[in-house]
């Protein structure tokens, strides 16, 4: 029997301690609710757990995100929505215009509308936004870079990266000009007869009386040089023409008379006179110029320049010489003159052609090259002003080129690169949506330029010949052009409700998987803890009786 040393108080003891640590840990977990409160009581599995929750945690952000990305959609939607019904506002005043009842001021009444929806139009495009951020201007949609293109765009299957192709022939006008005339002219014009009738009962029988006039006009121009229109109006003014006149007057019987049975007069007249020397008409592309004798060279001028502008063709300034353009490039475009009688075509000068038609740009792909991704089988289409190359799976990039654009000759070495255009397609300014919890993990947001210029609205004019024609063509596109922005918004807004009933599933079945790691059974542990506190008690009862022990040493020293 030892007293130093009580062993079994020491025994005792420390499992008493060891106890009383495991139930402080089970009351720790029970107050908790958690299996792991501390690394070291399952150091893989907190190391699991933690990167569970970063992923949960991730998971709610990213559906968070995505919920802001539907916003967006939305957002951009409901504007392109009230663009639909502006374009069909103004396809539908186009058919109105393009009705023959209309006149000219009620076509320039329809034009005030439609200009007042395209700066509509434009200003939605520029100001609609989601958190400061424009929406419709294309800052949304790939940057792409070039030189010598406007109006560049592509769509979602053209890939990042360059694409090079060269313009060996630049579009050109249609474009008719009068030519130069040096000499001093003299002609006369086509006779013109008019006949007429009146009939009447002399001595019981019919007798008509039968009147022809003829004139025919004597023109004189003086000498000049049309270096510009100014000359030509001098020229005009300074016209010499003779109308001579002859009547005959012839009496006969009907019906079966002599024709030629009597004439009773047969007189000429004639005058000198200055200005435009015949009555007729100039048609541009179907719209009349109407000219009388006597017009003075500056009515003549402003005569033509309406027919002009009435017909969407460009005349030349006045300081040049009178040549007819078209306002457009390509190959659809197109000048027609025309003239009644023929002879006013000389008394303007003179014109070489009576038609002319515009050509489109000729272009030569490089392909598949180190500078160049386009496919072996793209191909080049152009649709009035904009040139679009297609390939397969749907590419589509489309530009406009700069006027007279076009490849250098071997006479002028430093345009020897002249021609050569490369396009930059890249990732910039798309709007990227963080829809998972790791990296990569995004979607791509593109939104279309929807302003006038990008759909080629910009220069709609139903006042012009034609023009309401036109202006129904160009609106259908733009209306099949901002249908397909919408269809795209649509099919991203689809695509990010299925990404946030999938990121909200997926954390779901995380949060599962973690509780299953960290979250701690409250029976089992309550168990546990139960145990545990009896163990204590009874611990501490046998401690009270080790420590007695000692005392049955003294019955020995008694």
């Amino acid at each position: 029997m030892r007293i130093n040393n009580n062993i079994a108080a020491v025994i005792t003891n420390n499992q008493l301690l060891g106890n009383e640590d495991s139930l402080a840990k089970s009351m720790e977990r029970l107050s908790s609710g958690l299996s792991i409160n501390h690394a070291s009581d399952n150091p893989s599995g907190i190391a699991i757990a933690s990167r569970m929750q970063a992923q949960i945690e991730g998971l709610d952000q990213a559906d968070n995100n995505a919920n802001d990305g539907t916003s967006v959609i939305q957002t951009a939607d409901g504007a392109l929505k009230e663009v639909t019904e502006m374009l069909q506002r103004m396809r539908e005043l186009s058919v109105q215009a393009a009705n023959g009842t209309n006149s000219e001021l009620e076509r320039k009444s329809i034009q005030m509308e439609i200009d007042s929806l395209k700066e509509e139009v434009d200003r939605i495009s520029q100001t609609t936004q989601f958190n400061t951020k424009n929406l419709l201007d294309g800052s949304m949609d790939a940057r792409i870079y070039g030189e010598h293109c406007t109006r560049i765009q592509s769509n979602e299957n053209v890939p990042a990266g360059k694409y090079t192709f060269k313009v060996k022939a630049a579009a050109t006008q249609a474009n008719l000009a009068t030519k130069p005339h040096t000499v001093e002219e003299a002609w006369d014009s086509d006779e013109r007869t008019e006949t007429s009738y009146d009939v009447r009962m002399v001595n019981g029988e019919e007798q008509s009386t039968r009147t022809v006039v003829s004139t025919i006009a004597h023109i004189t121009s003086p000498a000049y040089n049309t270096t510009d229109c100014k000359g030509l109006v001098d020229r005009i003014n300074t016209t010499f023409y003779v109308n001579e006149v002859r009547k005959t007057v012839t009496n006969e019987r009907l019906p079966d008379s002599d024709p030629n049975k009597t004439i009773s007069e047969a007189t000429s007249t004639s005058a000198q006179l200055k200005g435009f020397p015949i009555d007729g008409s100039m048609e541009i592309n179907g719209v009349v110029a109407e000219f009388y004798q006597g017009m003075a060279g500056t009515e003549v001028y402003r005569v033509i320049k309406e027919a002009a502008e009435t017909a969407g063709v460009l005349i030349s300034d006045y300081d040049k010489p009178l040549e007819l353009t078209s306002e457009n490039y390509g190959a659809n475009e197109f000048i027609r003159l025309g003239f009644y009688p023929q002879e006013i075509a000389e008394v303007l000068g003179g014109f070489e052609k009576m038609e002319s038609s515009g050509t489109n740009p000729d272009l030569e792909l490089q392909r598949e090259t180190a500078n160049s991704q386009f496919g072996k089988q793209a191909l080049i289409y152009y649709e009035d002003r904009k040139v679009s190359i297609k390939d397969s799976n749907g590419f589509e990039l489309s530009f406009m080129l700069d006027t007279g654009f076009e490849e250098g000759t071997d006479s002028n070495p430093v345009d020897a690169d002249k021609g050569n255009v490369t396009l930059t397609v890249t990732d910039i300014g798309i709007m990227k949506l963080q829809i998972g919890s790791n990296m990569g993990q995004t979607m791509n947001i593109r939104i279309r330029d929807t302003s006038c210029n990008s759909m080629y609205i910009d220069e709609i004019n139903v006042t012009k010949h034609n023009g309401a024609e036109e202006a129904m063509n160009l609106l259908d596109n733009a209306i099949q052009y901002i249908s397909s922005v919408r269809s795209q918004l649509g099919a991203y807004e689809n695509r990010l409700d299925h990404t946030s009933n999938s990121l909200g599933e997926t954390g779901e079945n995380m949060t599962s998987a973690i509780s299953r790691i960290e979250d701690v059974d409250m029976a089992t542990e309550m168990v546990e803890y139960t145990r545990l506190n009896v163990l204590a008690q009874a611990g501490t009862s046998a401690l009270s009786q080790a420590n007695e022990l000692p005392n049955l040493a003294l019955q020995l020293l008694q």
